[in-house]
């Protein structure tokens, strides 16, 4: 590894100062499931979360193609 040239923002800074902030977006995307929610749509996770549409829809992604949550057509 080497030293970063440039100092990193917004994002990349949150990114950089806590390493596992993916993992913790997506158990922030699994909690936001209630135990009387048969389904949640992105734009329902957005709300409940917080989080960017387009950061939604890549950890939902990425959680149903290992299982954790299931697409319902």
């Amino acid at each position: 590894m080497r030293k970063r040239a440039l100092p990193v923002q917004g994002a990349e800074a949150v990114e950089a100062s806590n390493p596992a902030a993916s993992l913790t977006r997506g158990l922030d995307i699994l909690r936001a499931f209630a135990a009387n929610d048969a389904t949640l749509g992105n734009q329902q996770l957005i709300e409940r979360t917080g989080l960017p549409k387009a950061t939604v829809s890549r950890l939902t992604a990425t959680l149903v193609s290992l299982g954790y949550l299931h697409h319902d057509t």
